[in-house]
């Protein structure tokens, strides 16, 4: 049975410490984190004037359609708030 202190991570810290290695990646998304996260929160803005462009169509025969787009545009704002505090509260 697997130990939580055999996961990958857990040992990593144990050998480095709190400050392991990090990756090029990592490093190059932390100094970007202002504006990656600046640039999320315009997502969710069009995404949410997509969705009140969506909902001033009124009634049509597309109804069902359209509310399944409003639906996912929802969920989708929803995800890029998520992530974006996720960014904020490393």
């Amino acid at each position: 049975m697997t130990q939580i202190a055999d996961a990958p991570y857990i040992r990593e810290a144990e050998m480095y410490g709190i400050d392991y290695p990090k990756t090029e990646l990592e490093i190059s998304s932390e100094r970007r984190m202002i504006p990656i996260a600046s640039q999320i929160g315009e997502a969710r803005n069009f995404v949410q004037m997509a969705a009140k462009r969506l909902d001033d169509i009124g009634e049509s025969v597309w109804d069902d359609e359209i509310r399944t787009l409003m639906d996912e545009a929802e969920s989708l704002a929803d995800k890029l708030d998520s992530l974006k505090y996720s960014i904020w509260h490393l």
